[in-house]
């Protein structure tokens, strides 16, 4: 018997020990419950990677554009002078940012999508008793979300770098 999710043993279990004519019931209690707190363990994990992963990005976006502005200081002071405003300084560096931050999501899908074909047969061949669900992540709604993010801390993290530039 099949459950769909390591979840369900304990009650499927518990179902089938009722039914007549069923002395015992024995599917791995131990093993199951060690399964279950790898998984919670291992989401925590990936939770905490990804963040510092963000960290790392908006660090190195922020850096990238930062010497950028280095590079340009004159040609802003100049803009200045004759009265750019702050927001028509600092959109090219957005730009600059937020195809950083998208560049660095596509580079990422790509690693995903190669890894998931690569580890994913090799899982299912290693552990037969846990249902690998392939169709349980959906590559479009991964690829939108990995843009947004990436796009978004490329944003954030132009605006603060060439803020602080623009203060000064």
């Amino acid at each position: 018997m099949r459950v769909l999710s390591p979840a369900d043993v304990a009650p499927v279990a518990s179902e089938i020990r009722k039914w007549p004519g069923v002395d015992s019931v024995n599917y791995g209690q131990d093993l199951v419950a060690r399964l279950l707190q790898l998984s919670k363990v291992m989401n925590n994990v990936g939770v905490a990677v990804i963040g510092l992963f963000i960290l790392v990005a908006a660090i190195i976006i922020s850096n990238t554009i930062r010497l950028t502005v280095f590079a340009r200081r004159r040609e802003i002071s100049i803009m200045q002078l004759v009265g750019a405003t702050n927001m028509y300084i600092r959109l090219p560096f957005i730009c600059e940012g937020f195809l950083a931050g998208i560049t660095g999501a596509l580079v990422a899908l790509a690693a995903l999508l190669a890894a998931r074909a690569e580890i994913l047969p090799k899982l299912a061949a290693a552990l037969p008793f846990v249902r690998m669900n392939d169709a349980a992540v959906d590559v479009a709604a991964l690829a939108l979300e990995l843009l947004i993010v990436g796009g978004a801390v490329g944003i954030v993290s132009s605006w603060f770098s060439v803020g602080r530039h623009l203060r000064t």
